[in-house]
C-alpha cells in the first residue's frame, strides 16, 4: 500500500506504508461490504486518526431510517465533500467499469447519496455532523455516491474503528 498512491505519483519503496493483508473481492452477486481491503500499516508508520480539521471519528453510524436525509462528508484526498443521503439498504446492479472484462456486480445494502461522486473518492471515508463513520465511497455515478456501510465490513474483517492516534514503534 502506498500513500500517495501511485495514482497520486506514489513511489514504492519510498511511500509503502503497509500492505494488504486480507481482500474481500468484488465478485457477481456479492455484497456492497465485499469491495474493500485490510491493510496492515508498517510499526514504522504512525497513524493520525485526526480527519482534516473536523477532529478523530467517535464511532461508527449504525444504519436506520433516520440517516435518510442526513448530511454526511466524504472525506477523501481531494478534500472533504458534502453529500445527502438519500436511501438506504439498496440493491442495485450495474457493469464494472473495467474494459477488458465486463461483469454485471450486484449491490446488496447499499446507502445512496445525492451529489457526483469525484475521481480518488473510491476507498474513502464518510462521516456524519458528529464524526461518526457512515461508511465507505464504492461506486458513483455523476449524480450518485454509493456508499457500503461500515458496521458490516468492520464485522467481515473482525476489526474495530481506530479513534486514538498511534505513535511508531
Amino acid at each position: 500500500m502506498l500513500q500517495p498512491s501511485a495514482r497520486k505519483n506514489g513511489q514504492w519503496p519510498r511511500d509503502r506504508i503497509g500492505k494488504v493483508t486480507r481482500l474481500l473481492p468484488l465478485s457477481a452477486n456479492s455484497p456492497v461490504s465485499r469491495t474493500v481491503a485490510l491493510v496492515q500499516v508498517d510499526d514504522s508508520v504512525p497513524i493520525s486518526v485526526r480527519i482534516l480539521d473536523r477532529g478523530p471519528p467517535v464511532g461508527t453510524r449504525p444504519v436506520n431510517g433516520d440517516l435518510i436525509g442526513e448530511r454526511v462528508w466524504v472525506i477523501s484526498s481531494e478534500g472533504l465533500s458534502e453529500r445527502v443521503i438519500n436511501s438506504i439498504e439498496t440493491d442495485f446492479s450495474m457493469m464494472t467499469p473495467d474494459s477488458a472484462q465486463k461483469q454485471m456486480i450486484r449491490f446488496t445494502g447499499a446507502l445512496m447519496a445525492a451529489n457526483a461522486t469525484r475521481p480518488g473518492e473510491t476507498g474513502a471515508i464518510v462521516v456524519d455532523a458528529r464524526n461518526r463513520v457512515v461508511g465507505l465511497v464504492v461506486a458513483g455515478s455523476p449524480t450518485t455516491t454509493v456508499i457500503a456501510p461500515i458496521e458490516p465490513v468492520l464485522e467481515q474483517f473482525g476489526v474495530s474503528l481506530l479513534t486514538r492516534d498511534r505513535p511508531a514503534r
